[in-house]
Formats: structure tokens, sequence, C-alpha cells
């Protein structure tokens, strides 16, 4: 009696088990919050996270330039600085102006 008893109950616990596809994980799934890598040529010097666009820029002292981060899209130019006009010892100014802006989202970035 005990012998069909047990190999009934052990029959019953594996009829749940399935391979069926499942839906993927339920809206309160954890959320991957390790740190990463991001590859990246250049020397960065400065961060600024923009949480409204999800973005984050990353100031390029190598190449003198600003990169943007964005996940799924990766690394990518933002803004590199206009090239010098002649006879100027300033990088990115425009003759008769004091110095260039760069305005982005809520953040003003000044290059003299």
């Amino acid at each position: 009696m005990r012998a069909p008893l047990l190999s009934l109950l052990a029959l019953l616990t594996l009829v749940r088990c399935s391979d069926a596809p499942s839906d993927g994980p339920g809206e309160d799934a954890p959320v991957e919050r390790a740190p990463k890598a991001i590859p990246l040529d250049g020397d960065p010097n400065g961060l600024f996270w923009d949480a409204e666009s999800e973005t984050l820029y990353i100031a390029d002292d190598q190449h003198h330039r600003l990169l943007k981060y964005r996940d799924g899209e990766g690394v990518s130019l933002a803004v590199a600085p206009p090239d010098a006009p002649p006879n100027s010892t300033h990088l990115g100014e425009d003759p008769g102006r004091r110095s260039s802006w760069l305005a982005l989202a809520r953040a003003t970035v000044s290059v003299p």
C-alpha cells in the first residue's frame, strides 16, 4: 500500500514541474544595480548625470570633447569644440567673443 501511494505522491510533485515557457519575471523583478565598465577612447575627467533624459555626459581631456552615454546606445559624441579660427590662440573661440558657451539640458559648460 505504501509503494503505490509513494509513487503517486512523487508523480504528483513532478506534474507541477513543466518546461513550458514562462512570461518572464514579473513587474516586481529585482533591478540589476552592479557597477558597469564602459569602454571609452579617451581620458574621462568629469561626469554629469541628466536624470530627465537618462544620459551620462563625460568630459574627455584627451580629445577635448564631451561624450554621452545612454543605456542601450553606448558612448557617442555629444559635442566637440569648433576648430580654432586662424590667427587665434584660443581653441573654439570666435573672433570678437571672449568665450564660447555650450548649454546642455540644465547645465552650462564654459569652453574657454
